[in-house]
């Protein structure tokens, strides 16, 4: 299980940082991004994800919080 984990950890880290649309929102509890990217499933299909992460105020400790399929239509 745990090297399931560390694919999907890998493969969300890659997304991330090759995303090609990034939007940001302040909130009153801090900043949040979603990042729109292409991801290469281990079977090898591609897919489009939106990933979503958040820094807490003064912390600036960003926290990853879910990513779902996008389908291409995510407006950044």
């Amino acid at each position: 299980m745990s090297e399931r984990l560390g694919v999907l950890r890998a493969v969300l880290l890659g997304t991330a940082c090759s995303a090609w649309g990034v939007k940001t929102v302040r909130t009153r509890y801090g900043l949040k991004y979603v990042l729109a990217g292409g991801m290469k499933s281990p079977d090898g299909r591609d897919a489009q994800i939106s990933i979503v992460c958040f820094v807490e105020g003064r912390e600036g400790r960003l926290k990853f919080v879910t990513a779902y399929p996008s389908e291409g239509e995510e407006k950044l």
